[in-house]
């Protein structure tokens, strides 16, 4: 009989449980259309391709809306012309896109979303597909674009998310984005970089104790050490420092914020088991806002309940974005420590 290497499964059936593309045989077209929806957000005013750092892939784009109905007390915003002139961006430029008007009397709720891909693929130009529903709701959309761990070594993928929310904590409000109501999303292993901006002290950057004020994590990891058992860490080359400095499950959240934790019903059964032991962690600090398992959804396409304002996902993602941004209902968090669903 083969050996168990991590919890009571052999290597073989290790690999099988964090081999998403193997457990949902249509993920191409999941990707595609989500790959779609990213595409038709491109006519949203906003400004893209943002260098936010020195990394050539160290950029992102802004999606925001095109007018706010007479509740968010804004007119039309900017837009592109018959001559295709565009109007001035809050701050630098919009390239080629209609900009946000500069007389817009509040700044929006900004939700920044750092994408998935083993850590290894995805872009920022395939993850606006939310950006249509949440700018109908008077919200802005953030693609954070950043390198991944085949562009750098693990900690450098890390250490640049994280200056990536900084960067937006610190300049969204000349794109017409309200740093008090900054809500970070993350999918599979961009929950993961999201866990460790909760982990971080923001305070020895200048940047007080909470530069977010909400987040939602969907599909997620908060243990990296059966990534590290796994076939990918013939990638990703973790070592047991890795997994103890840059786990969740082993470190102290430094930001006490409300967060939502979200996983596919048909999720592999480790990943869903991640996802339960993130909302305990959570739940231990009085963070959880809510744990749900999506019916019917599998990794790749759960995601898309963001697109979604139907979904139970988007409406708890909203429901963040709309907060005064105070943080937490209760001293040290702010969880609702909801009753869940289990999978």
């Amino acid at each position: 009989m083969s050996a168990y290497v991590f919890d009571r499964y052999t290597q073989e059936a290790l690999d099988a449980q964090y081999n998403n593309q193997l457990a949902c045989p249509g993920f191409r077209e999941t990707l595609a259309q989500g790959t779609a929806l990213s595409a038709a957000a491109a006519a949203l005013p906003g400004a893209r391709d943002v260098a936010w750092g020195t990394h050539p892939l160290e950029r992102l784009d802004i999606y925001g809306p095109r007018r706010l109905g007479a509740s968010g007390g804004a007119g039309a915003l900017g837009g592109v012309g018959a001559s295709g002139d565009v109007g001035t961006l809050r701050g630098e430029g919009a390239q080629g896109h209609a900009a946000l008007s500069p007389g817009l009397p509040a700044l929006l709720p900004v939700l920044l979303f750092v994408h998935g891909g083993a850590w290894l693929t995805q872009e920022k130009e395939d993850s606006a597909f939310g950006a249509q529903a949440f700018a109908d709701q008077g919200c802005l959309w953030v693609a954070l674009g950043f390198p991944d761990a085949s562009d750098v070594p693990f900690a450098d993928m890390v250490a640049s998310v994280r200056r990536g929310i900084a960067w937006v904590h610190t300049h969204i409000a000349a794109h017409g984005g309200d740093p008090q109501r900054i809500v970070l999303a993350g999918h599979s292993s961009g929950t993961h970089l999201v866990s460790q901006a909760l982990t971080h002290d923001w305070s020895a950057e200048g940047l007080g104790t909470q530069p977010f004020h909400g987040a939602v994590m969907v599909s997620g990891l908060t243990d990296l050490e059966p990534v590290r058992l796994s076939y990918r860490n013939t990638r990703l080359n973790l070592d047991a420092a890795h997994v103890r400095r840059y786990s969740l499950a082993h470190n102290t959240p430094a930001v006490r914020v409300p967060v939502v934790v979200a996983v596919a019903e048909r999720d592999t059964d480790e990943f869903r088991r991640q996802a339960r032991a993130m909302a305990d962690r959570l739940r231990e600090f009085n963070m959880l806002a809510d744990f749900d398992v999506v019916p019917g959804r599998h990794h790749f396409d759960v995601i898309l309940d963001l697109a979604d304002p139907g979904s139970k996902l988007f409406r708890d993602t909203l429901a963040l974005l709309m907060r005064n941004g105070a943080g937490g209902t209760g001293g040290d968090g702010g969880g609702s420590d909801a009753t869940n669903r289990q999978p």
